[in-house]
């Protein structure tokens, strides 16, 4: 790994693209040579090529120059984490898929711009099945802002679990704690000054 960073400059891009596209293939098949007599390097194995996987993407929309807004760079990506967990069933695609494919909001509840240099309150659920769902709120921004809650899934209420703005022991919550968020349809959500 260390001679590739070391000699990337003199690659060509297509010698890139196909290096990576080896890594994907390479670990992904030597996962399936060991799942049978050591199954837990064979899932530790899938798991190193499905990163490959984004790896690869992101090289080729920077390769070829692509002026695709990079959200569809995680969603390609965790296309194939999901891909990987329909046939493997291994807990670590399942985790990369659900790291990877999170609902995105803006701080008025819709879409967030992602061209808009000045966007830095993104908000983001992702769903737990019958576990109910998290819904993570970041603010990069200068001053504090009101952020909508999306509606929370049938039968449940928002919990406030972390607010890194809050001082300890205001800050974390375990789950038999958390404050109840009473119906709210907005949070206000503090900004930190450096």
């Amino acid at each position: 790994m260390l001679f590739v960073a070391a000699h990337w400059d003199m690659l060509s891009p297509s010698m890139r693209f196909g290096l990576v596209l080896s890594l994907v293939a390479l670990f992904h098949v030597a996962a399936a040579v060991a799942a049978e007599r050591f199954p837990a390097l064979s899932t530790a194995l899938h798991a190193v090529g499905t990163i490959c996987l984004g790896a690869g993407i992101f090289l080729a929309g920077q390769n070829l120059h692509l002026q695709e807004h990079w959200p569809g760079g995680f969603m390609l990506w965790a296309l194939g984490a999901w891909i990987a967990w329909v046939f493997l069933r291994d807990w670590p695609q399942a985790a990369l898929a659900a790291l990877l494919s999170p609902i995105w909001f803006g701080p008025q509840g819709g879409q967030p711009s992602w061209a808009d240099a000045k966007e830095k309150r993104p908000a983001c659920q992702i769903d737990e099945g019958e576990c109910g769902a998290l819904y993570l709120m970041f603010n990069a921004a200068a001053d504090a802002a009101d952020i909508c809650l999306p509606v929370p899934p049938s039968g449940a209420q928002w919990h406030l679990a972390v607010d890194t703005f809050s001082e300890p022991p205001q800050d974390l919550f375990a789950d038999s704690e958390a404050p109840l968020l009473n119906n709210q349809r907005t949070y206000h959500l503090a900004h930190v000054l450096a």
